[in-house]
């Protein structure tokens, strides 16, 4: 494992209180609440499993790949629930994420400029509940996020 990857796990819980404080928490909480039955957990939430990890972990290169495989894997009705990152409708915004992407990736090892909704859509997932909010501390072209649900779509036969 990387220094890189030791240090973020050792001090992302205290790097991201503020914010948790300020309301990632209640996103989560409020999510969470409808999780029911068999449930499969993906991300490195505060970083407390990084460290279990070999070196060629690290977030998701390829999103729209891990989103088929979540896809694959749940069954038809199946819910996905996510508090993810969500690049910006605000071209200006959307601009300054593609531009600063690889600081975000260096410091909190994840991507904030991805197209995460049409992601999960064209993955065959249809969006049940969507709230498009903020990451609340987090620098501006790290805030858009999306907190919901999504329902896999039942294949026609």
């Amino acid at each position: 494992m990387s220094i890189r990857t030791r240090l973020f796990a050792a001090t992302y819980d205290r790097f991201i209180a503020k914010t948790e404080a300020a309301g990632l928490a209640a996103h989560r909480a409020a999510l969470l609440t409808g999780a029911t039955g068999r449930t499969l957990e993906i991300g490195g939430g505060t970083g407390a499993n990084l460290t279990h990890y070999g070196p060629a972990v690290e977030s998701l290169s390829d999103q729209p790949r891990a989103v088929g495989e979540l896809r694959r894997v749940l069954r038809p009705g199946g819910r996905l629930l996510f508090v993810e990152h969500l690049r910006s409708g605000d071209e200006r915004t959307a601009r300054m994420q593609d531009r600063l992407n690889w600081l975000n990736r260096l410091v909190v090892c994840c991507d904030c400029n991805r197209p995460t909704l049409d992601t999960l859509r064209a993955a065959g997932f249809r969006l049940d509940q969507v709230m498009r909010t903020e990451l609340p501390g987090a620098p501006p072209f790290a805030r858009p996020l999306a907190v919901g649900s999504a329902v896999v779509v039942a294949v026609a036969a």
